[in-house]
């Protein structure tokens, strides 16, 4: 059942409790100027700026088409390859070979889940990251003809989806610019 609120009037700085154990509070914060949800331990999972702009915390689930009127943009992150490895926490990721190597294999991507999407790159054109399909037999990338891809500069990039099933990154595309 659905309860509307009308016209109900949040002071600044004032909070409105929403269920029946106060699961969720709303308020507005003056400092920031921004209206916030927040959770039953007082943490903001949401705010809306003045400006339009809405901040969510945590997963998104759209139960339908999801229109994206501007650009999608990816949340950038540097990972470093350790022996053979890395762990993707974005869907942006920009590679360094170990120790400033000249050449470095990633054999390895921990993280992910079932449909998640990682951009691969280089964050040094003077060090080539070599993408090996299946690791030389103990990794988890599958790459297309069953053959290693050297990322040669900042331009290109390897894409890269989850298939929590079989336990492997799979390639989706690259480009070599």
């Amino acid at each position: 059942m659905v309860n509307e609120l009308n016209e109900t009037t949040i002071l600044d700085d004032q909070t409105l409790n929403l269920g029946t154990s106060k699961d969720f509070k709303v308020a507005y914060d003056s400092g920031d100027n921004r209206l916030e949800v927040r959770d039953t331990s007082n943490t903001v999972i949401a705010h809306l700026s003045t400006a339009g702009a809405l901040t969510i915390s945590g997963a998104v689930t759209a139960s339908d088409d999801v229109t994206v009127s501007k650009f999608l943009k990816l949340t950038i992150s540097d990972a470093t390859i350790s022996s053979g490895a890395i762990t993707a926490t974005t869907s942006r990721v920009r590679l360094d070979t170990e120790g400033a190597a000249a050449t470095d294999d990633l054999d390895t991507i921990n993280g992910g889940e079932d449909g998640a999407i990682v951009v691969l790159s280089t964050n040094n054109s003077s060090r080539d990251v070599v993408v090996r399909h299946l690791g030389g037999g103990t990794g988890n990338i599958r790459l297309d003809g069953a053959a290693d891809y050297t990322i040669p500069n900042t331009s290109s990039r390897l894409t890269l989806m989850y298939n929590s099933a079989q336990s492997i990154w799979a390639e989706i595309a690259r480009s070599t610019n």
